[in-house]
Parts: C-alpha cells; structure tokens; sequence
C-alpha cells in the first residue's frame, strides 16, 4: 500500500477563543468557523505549512505528522493500468493519465473517479482534470475555470 507522510493542522477547541484568524488566513479553505471555534474542515485541503498556525493568538493552533493511506485524496495517485479504459496502447493511455490527474477538492465529497478513464468507480477517489502534472494551483480557483469542469458534468 502507498502511503504518504504529512503534515496537517490539528486545533485544540479549549484554547480557541473563534477569532477566525487562522480562517480567514487559510488560502486552501480547509478551516471553518464552527460553534464559535476554529475547525479543520477539509483535511485533505490542508496543505500542511502552518501559515494558519502562526496568526493564532493563543497558540490553539499546532502541525501533526500524519500518513496518509494510499486511497485517500492526499495520497499521491497510483493508476494501476489494468483499469485504464480507453482505446490505444494500454502503457501509452495509462502514462497520459498519470500526467493528468490532479486531486478534486470535492473528491471526498463523492468518492468517485472519472469513469471516462477508469472502470471501476470510487477505486481512488480522484477525478480526472485536464491539468499537466507537476503544475500547482488553487483547487477552488482552478475548478471555476471551465477548461477545469468536471468531465462528467456532476459539478
């Protein structure tokens, strides 16, 4: 199993007085206000740096170690070629795929994989976008663009 070692934020909710700080700093959006206190809303958003973390006042803020396993959004992304489901050379389709997948930040929410690409939905938890690899941008930003819609019209 792949798995990948990282960081994310963890809150402690007793030394949080919901100043919002750290919410309004977070360019991932992965904070939220909730019951008046700071919470990790999209962990997988969470980009791990601790930006969030140095605003707190009360310090209620602080990075955790954490692995995550290879099926979850923040995994890095392992195509087995056997479900590559598209014409042409088997090693050529799953090559190109690789060099266009990136995470979905709405993934999580629905679990599914681009079924143009992959025959068994839900089997990595990515949606395919037409994104080259290796280039970094801000997911919400990214998926208002419409070169960056859902390929199966979902969102």
């Amino acid at each position: 199993m792949i798995s990948q070692l990282r960081q994310v934020v963890r809150i402690d909710r007793e030394s949080c007085d919901g100043c919002g700080r750290c919410v309004s700093f977070c360019p991932e959006r992965a904070l939220a206000l909730a019951d008046g206190k700071a919470r990790l809303v999209a962990e997988e958003l969470c980009d791990g740096l601790g930006g969030c973390a140095k605003r707190c006042p009360n310090k209620a803020l602080v990075l955790e170690q954490w692995t995550a396993p290879a099926h979850h959004p923040t995994a890095r992304v392992s195509l087995d070629r056997e479900y590559v489901h598209e014409e042409g050379d088997s090693d050529d389709t799953a090559n190109r795929v690789h060099q266009r997948l990136t995470l979905c930040c709405r993934a999580t929410q629905c679990g599914r994989i681009c079924r143009r690409l992959i025959k068994q939905p839900g089997k990595a938890g990515v949606w395919c976008v037409d994104l080259p690899a290796g280039q970094k941008v801000n997911l919400y930003d990214a998926l208002a663009q419409p070169e960056f819609q859902c390929p199966e019209g979902v969102f």
